[in-house]
């Protein structure tokens, strides 16, 4: 039942205006503001499951060592924008993903993360990694996520109790702005936690292959991207062939 009633005087609500603009910092403003010790986030067009916070509550009860914790997503409510009714036809539910720990960065190419549309940290640790980088526009939460697994933190993603209802009614202009900034935040991301990495994107799943300092992460069981990679090492050193071999590399993806 995704009531709006779940919300009761029973709740000590806060309600404050952020001058500053971007999620994190309020986000942050807002963390600063609880007095609990378990910080949890949810989107403003979210709708909790009626038991969302008592099984956030309960998750951290369970296992003292847990430091995050991310939730799954039902779409049950028919969006009111026509681009929203439209994308909902994409959308995937995750309530049956599998309940999963993250214990590397590179879990993030198997869709192994959590978004602050439904998350919770313990206070202590939120507070030990200073919260979300304030700079992000939309991204904060993979970025969160890697610093949370660049500091040894236990972390817990699809939780099937933790369970929030996503609306996104969205038009096709803030579709594009989202777009953009979530492109650019990737890059960023990328840029930062994957500084000596080459990452070719291709379908689900990744291999990587490491050799100090340089690690290639190739996306997708596809033997054409090994194909690519021996193109690319084999012809390095000889400047005017290297181009060509990326190029007709860069083919075989469409054949």
């Amino acid at each position: 039942d995704w009531s709006s009633d779940v919300c009761s005087s029973d709740l000590n609500i806060l309600l404050f205006d952020e001058p500053k603009v971007g999620p994190g910092a309020t986000r942050n403003k807002g963390a600063s503001l609880a007095t609990g010790d378990i910080l949890g986030f949810i989107d403003s067009d979210c709708f909790p499951d009626p038991f969302w916070v008592n099984n956030i509550q309960l998750a951290f009860y369970n296992d003292p060592k847990l430091d995050a914790i991310g939730g799954t997503y039902g779409f049950f409510v028919k969006p009111k924008t026509l681009m929203g009714r439209f994308l909902s036809a994409f959308w995937i539910s995750t309530e049956n993903v599998a309940c999963v720990e993250i214990f590397s960065k590179r879990d993030l190419f198997s869709e192994k993360f959590f978004a602050t549309a439904n998350c919770a940290f313990k206070r202590t640790f939120f507070q030990k990694i200073n919260g979300f980088d304030e700079s992000f526009k939309v991204g904060e939460d993979i970025d969160i996520v890697m610093r949370c697994v660049e500091s040894k933190a236990k972390i817990r993603v699809w939780d099937s109790k933790m369970v929030v209802c996503h609306v996104q009614d969205i038009t096709f202009k803030s579709l594009l702005r989202k777009t953009f900034y979530y492109g650019k935040a990737l890059a960023r991301i990328t840029r930062h936690h994957f500084s000596n990495e080459i990452i070719i994107k291709k379908g689900h799943g990744f291999y990587y292959w490491s050799n100090t300092p340089l690690t290639v992460v190739l996306m997708g069981n596809v033997p054409k991207s090994f194909i690519l990679l021996l193109a690319i090492f084999i012809t390095a050193p000889f400047s005017w062939i290297f181009p060509v071999c990326i190029l007709l590399g860069g083919l075989l993806y469409f054949f």
